[in-house]
Order: structure tokens, then sequence, then C-alpha cells
């Protein structure tokens, strides 16, 4: 009976170890796998940071590099930002300047337009006024038909043309003739005009000043009224001395 039990323990004893040994030879070879894995993972990963460290050495003289350009490009970055407000400031004074000229041209287009507008009004002024000076220049002074043109001065303002040498010579009288065709001092005196009709024919310093062509030419050769009684009276004179010459 006892030798039963002890042959049924040491059975379940022996199926335990046998169990045992079973399982921890699973899990050691489970164990030898893992470490296999490991390290093969390792080994690549030994591999892989060694090709790494070798593009690292390889890469740091151009990380260098760009570090220095990354510089360089700072420096000239601050520079453009400096130039560029710099810029901004002198586009505004610019703006500023600009909007002056444009404020001064439209002044002076106005002050233009004002100023064509006089310059209308005045050439309209002078070309009415040249239009009267032309027709009084072609019309004959009234004072031409008292006054001898004998003169250079009055045939300029008679428009009387100057007479030739050989006309002259010929329409001369002789010297008996104006003796035997003189009128008498009493026919002369009463042939002559009077100052007053002179007077009254003579026109005004106006009319004078307007016949002439220019306006310094008119006060310089428009004979005034005093002239023109003078003048008339000498025509009178000259007539009464005819005969006794």
């Amino acid at each position: 009976m006892r030798l039963n039990i002890l042959l049924f323990f040491s059975v379940l004893v022996s199926l335990g170890l046998f169990w045992t040994v079973t399982r921890r030879k699973g899990e050691e070879e489970r164990l030898l796998k893992r470490n296999k894995f490991q390290f093969i993972k390792l080994s690549v990963s030994v591999d892989v940071l060694g090709e790494y460290k070798v593009e690292i050495s390889k890469k740091q003289p151009l990380m260098a590099k760009i570090k220095e350009e990354v510089k360089a490009l700072e420096s000239e970055a601050a520079d453009h930002l400096a130039k560029q407000t710099a810029n901004k400031a002198e586009v505004e004074a610019c703006e500023s300047a600009k909007k002056q000229i444009t404020d001064e041209a439209a002044s002076l287009e106005s002050e233009l337009g004002s100023k064509k507008e006089e310059f209308t009004k005045q050439k309209a002024n002078w070309e009415a006024e040249v239009a009267s000076l032309n027709k009084q220049i072609n019309e004959k002074s009234k004072l031409c038909d008292f006054i001898k043109t004998d003169s250079e001065v009055a045939r300029k303002l008679c428009g009387v043309p100057d007479p030739k040498p050989e006309e002259a010579k010929a329409e001369a009288p002789k010297a008996d003739a104006p003796k035997a065709e003189a009128p008498k001092p009493e026919e002369a005196k009463v042939e002559a005009p009077k100052p007053e009709e002179a007077k009254a024919e003579a026109p005004k310093p106006e009319e004078a000043k307007a016949e002439a062509p220019k306006p310094e030419e008119a006060k310089a050769e428009a004979p005034k009224p005093e002239e023109a009684k003078e003048e008339a009276s000498k025509a009178g004179e000259a007539k009464d001395k005819a005969p006794k010459s």
C-alpha cells in the first residue's frame, strides 16, 4: 500500500519536473531568440549610427558654411531694412514735393487761363484800335486842304508823293508869269482863308492822334490847333507877298 502511494507520488513529481524542465527549456529558447534578435537589431543600429556619424562629419563643413551664409543674409537683410526705411522716408518726401508741385501747377494753370483771357481781350482791343488807325490812315486829313505840300513834313502827313525834278522844273512858272497872274493884294486878302475859318476846320487833337499810323508818330507829326492857325496865316501872308516878288 505504501509502495503504491510512493510510486504514485514519484510519478507525479517526475511529471512535474518534466513539465518544469520543458517549460524552462522553451523559455530559454525564446530568450535566446530574443537576445539574438536584439543583437542583430543592435548591430544594425550601430551600423546605421555609424553611417549617420559619417554623414554628419561630411555635412559639418557644409553646415558651417550655411551658418556663415545665414549670418551674411541676416546682415544683408538688416541693411535692406535700413535702406527700405530710408527709401520710405524719401518716397514720403517725394510725394509731398509732388503734391506741392501739383498745387503750384494748378495755380499756374489757373493764372495762365486768366492771363490768356486778359490777353485775348487786349488783343481784341488792339485789333480794333489797329483797324481804326488803318481806316484813319487811309482817309485824307481835312487839314491837307489848307496846308501847302511844299515841305517834306506836309507831304508825309497828307500822303502826297515827292515831285520829280523834271516835273518841278516843267511846272515852275516863269518870272513874268507870276507878276502877270499874281492877284492884287486886295484879292489875295479876300481869297486868303481867315484864321477863324482855319481854326474852325482844323481837326481836334483827338482826331489828329486817331489819323496818325502810330501813337508816337501821331504825337510827332499831327499838327496842333495852334500850328494849324500859324500855317493858315503863313499861307495868307504868302499870297499877300506873291505880287511883291
